[in-house]
């Protein structure tokens, strides 16, 4: 019967395909983790808690939901030049310990304090692992020249060009009393191209992108007792990988109810790092140190993606037209994300996302969301020729709800016509 293939019954078909895809059960991928999928976060996602898979916007249209570009293919969208910063709330509490406490002590020789001041080494570590638990994230993202443009009726393409570069510090309590320092950085430069149309005769838009990525990394993982203040460097290692995502939008699924979903690194998305240069942290050039590289070279090389993939629902809540109200529209929406934003696998309520997208008046947009248990907020204004966005959100770490929260703000400037 005709019935049997119904938009709504062909979504849930493709949903149901998608949570059963036994490759994109729910990963470790950790935010800064050395097989994270490469893409760069939406503020306007981040503030809405990251309920996006079916609010289509250009801004989601790279990286979260390749259908997303069908549904905004009506005028050419471009950005010439933009840049970006994100901190952890905490980032400058440990800069100001390492500054002011650890690394005078690192100087002065962690040996020498056993010996002449045992209490002030105990209360020194007892302070890194307090303020170390939790890791810290310094962000810095750069936008080159991007571009959106319908082509014929149904179609739209977009590509651009994105650079972002993530630090990570964390104090991690081995069970020995020591405490050992987690230092990861990672930088991807990214070139996304995605194309996108939509299905005549039918709700739905598909869209797929596909995504060239050269990284960067380097990590120091070492016991404070063990690092030398004389002769210390950070390796860097590196690797590429071309991935493929696709999506499916549908609109009006009911009256005002559109559905979404998303699968990321459906094919590629492995990296093989390989040794490249040395960073100096001490001021002495040194040597090379071939069994720290070899780890290093160990810990990453070989590392094989597997797809993740995310669902959502949201709702266009009907608006009165009344010339008092200045409101262009209000949509609210909830995602599942089968990633884990940890290095562990996460429950179930991890993976929740819920959003508020309001738009006020023509330039202004706020949005307010719950992820992972943790409150969100942000905003956009869209003036001619420029778009300032910022947002505030929080990232589970831990392998449990409310274990290891991180609080972040992030601010996005840009210059083009959005």
């Amino acid at each position: 019967m005709a019935a049997a293939y119904t938009p709504m019954r062909l979504f849930t078909l493709l949903v149901t395909l998608l949570v059963l895809l036994p490759a994109a059960q729910a990963q470790g991928f950790g935010a800064l983790q050395q097989d994270a999928r490469p893409h760069v976060p939406a503020l306007e996602a981040r503030a809405m808690g990251g309920a996006v898979a079916a609010v289509p916007s250009a801004e989601t249209a790279f990286f979260y939901n390749p259908a997303h570009l069908a549904r905004v293919r009506d005028r050419l969208r471009f950005t010439v030049v933009g840049a970006g910063v994100g901190i952890s709330n905490d980032v400058g509490t440990k800069y100001r310990f390492w500054r002011d406490e650890l690394d005078p002590a690192i100087e002065e020789g962690l040996d020498d304090i056993r010996e002449e001041d045992y209490e002030r080494l105990i209360a020194l570590y007892d302070q890194a692992l307090d303020l170390g638990r939790q890791q810290s994230v310094a962000r810095a993202t750069a936008y080159g020249p991007s571009v959106q443009l319908g082509v014929g009726t149904e179609q739209a393409v977009g590509a651009g060009l994105f650079a972002t570069n993530a630090a990570r510090l964390q104090f991690i309590d081995t069970g020995v009393g020591i405490p050992q320092l987690d230092l990861y950085d990672q930088l991807d430069v990214i070139v996304p191209v995605t194309v996108a149309t939509h299905v005549p005769s039918t709700p739905f838009a598909v869209g797929m992108t596909a995504s060239y990525t050269h990284r960067h990394l380097a990590a120091k993982s070492a016991l404070l007792d063990e690092l030398d203040p004389d002769n210390e460097h950070l390796y860097v290692l590196k690797g590429s990988t071309v991935a493929v995502d696709l999506g499916v939008h549908a609109q009006d699924v009911l009256p005002g109810l559109d559905l979404g979903g998303a699968v990321y690194s459906l094919i590629g998305g492995g990296f093989d790092y390989r040794y490249t240069r040395r960073i100096g942290l001490t001021g002495n050039d040194g040597v090379d140190d071939e069994a720290e590289i070899a780890a290093l070279e160990e810990r990453f090389s070989g590392r094989s993606a597997s797809p993740s993939f995310r669902v959502g629902a949201a709702y266009r809540v009907p608006v009165p037209s009344l010339s008092s109200v200045m409101l262009n529209g209000v949509t609210i929406a909830s995602d599942y994300v089968s990633a884990s934003t940890s290095e562990y696998d996460q429950p179930v309520g991890a993976h929740l996302r819920l959003g508020v997208n309001v738009e006020v008046g023509p330039v202004l947009a706020v949005r307010t969301g719950i992820s992972q248990g943790y409150p969100s907020a942000g905003a956009t204004l869209a003036l001619p020729g420029v778009r300032l966005d910022y947002a505030f959100f929080g990232i589970e770490d831990g392998r449990t709800l409310g274990q290891l929260g991180r609080y972040n703000h992030r601010l996005v400037l840009r210059f083009g016509m959005f």
